[in-house]
């Protein structure tokens, strides 16, 4: 009877020493350009990311500013066949108006950065980098 207690013990504490949480990948996908579009394969799923739009308040480069402002970009994802998500993130994360991640459907995306910044000299267009995670 002991020795089936002391088992019983013994493999209730191993199941709930287990980690139980599943191990997520993170992808950083290709810069993607302004009314441009992605796509990737994830898992062997097939998911399409677009660049809409942007909205930019950031001060220029080298110049010092009370608030260094936000730069907001507006998405959509498609995952397979699926209708397309449209969804915002920011570049600060700092309130329910502000958040730099979103989870749609399981994936976890998160904007790294936005360029090139206001006051660039470059002329290029403007692009988002970001990841998935999964």
């Amino acid at each position: 009877m002991r020795l089936i207690i002391f088992s019983t013990l013994v493999l209730l504490i191993a199941f709930t020493s287990c980690d139980k949480t599943l191990e997520q990948k993170e992808y950083k996908l290709p810069f993607i350009e302004l009314n441009q579009c992605t796509d990737t394969t994830i898992e062997g799923q097939t998911i399409q990311f677009c660049f809409d739009s942007v909205y930019d308040s950031r001060g220029p480069l080298n110049m010092e500013c009370f608030w260094a402002g936000e730069a907001t970009v507006k998405l959509s994802l498609r995952i397979g066949t699926s209708q397309k998500q449209s969804f915002k993130l920011s570049t600060l994360n700092s309130s329910p108006a502000f958040k730099n991640d979103t989870t749609i459907s399981g994936y976890k995306i998160k904007l790294l950065s936005v360029s090139p910044y206001p006051g660039d000299k470059s002329n290029s267009p403007y692009k988002v980098e970001l990841s998935v995670t999964h």
